[in-house]
């Protein structure tokens, strides 16, 4: 007898950890969250843990902006945080090109309510950072708000934080099968498991669906179009193809923006 929840979350790193909660605070009902190993033991606890505003598109800036706020709020919030740290952000500009786009990123940035963003010459970079010589560069954008958090600390807190809502972590789940289904005119997600843990489904909508299905009509549409393979620079016709090609689905509206 399948097992069942409003939402399946696949991986438990940061971006499925966090996820899961937000869902679950959200109030979309029964939250699972299927791990092969254990939270957060890929790359979620060895990363870099970079936390910038300065993106590249207005969407970019707005998300980042959106993070830093969220790491600022999350002791007040869930009682432990991520170890966020404002140690300022510079991006160099080597090239004549670099220097182009990155006045016209900062131009953009701050169109988008970045504010505190900034151009540095070649000397000013050189200044604020002791290590960076003058030369070798054209100088870059910087931002004091920009940091890092500590990814060790981060896996803790959204796994506290899981808890906290109720979401059910289920770890050493090695096997899990995604597979796409129509049940009562309602798209829905099968999860396919070990045979001796059963199967579980959700009922919530997945773009994953979406673009499974997408791929799989794109793939065989390139089967008989040996042409457009060597166009696209593909060998076979189930090689990855540009990720134009993907469509893009409608994400909720960031709001908690400064």
């Amino acid at each position: 007898m399948a097992d069942r929840a409003d939402l399946v979350v696949i991986g438990a790193g940061t971006i499925g950890g966090w996820a899961s909660v937000f869902a679950a605070e959200d109030g979309v009902g029964r939250v699972v969250v299927l791990e092969r190993g254990l939270a957060g033991m890929g790359a979620s606890s060895r990363a870099a843990g970079v936390v910038r505003a300065q993106g590249g598109t207005p969407e970019t800036v707005a998300l980042g902006r959106w993070s830093i706020d969220f790491y600022e709020r999350q002791a007040a919030t869930y009682g432990t945080d991520s170890g966020f740290r404002e140690l300022g952000y510079l991006i160099l500009a080597v090239t004549e090109d670099d220097e182009r786009a990155g006045h016209e990123r900062v131009a953009m940035q701050q169109g988008a309510g970045l504010t505190d963003v900034r151009w540095l010459t070649a000397d000013e970079a050189a200044a604020l950072v002791g290590t960076l010589a003058p030369a070798g560069h054209r100088g870059g954008s910087y931002r004091d708000g920009d940091g890092h958090i500590d990814p060790p600390r981060n896996v803790r807190a959204y796994s506290l934080a899981m808890q906290a809502a109720h979401v059910e972590l289920r770890e050493r789940t090695a096997g899990i099968r995604p597979r796409c289904a129509l049940q009562s005119g309602q798209r829905a997600v099968r999860i396919q498991r070990p045979a001796a843990r059963g199967r579980l489904d959700a009922d919530r909508d997945r773009s994953r669906c979406d673009q499974r299905r997408h791929r799989a009509r794109v793939v065989h549409q390139l089967r008989d179009r040996p042409d457009l393979r060597r166009r696209l620079r593909l060998k076979a016709p189930g090689a990855a193809f540009p990720a134009r090609f993907m469509p893009r689905f409608r994400r909720p509206a960031l709001s908690g923006t400064k």
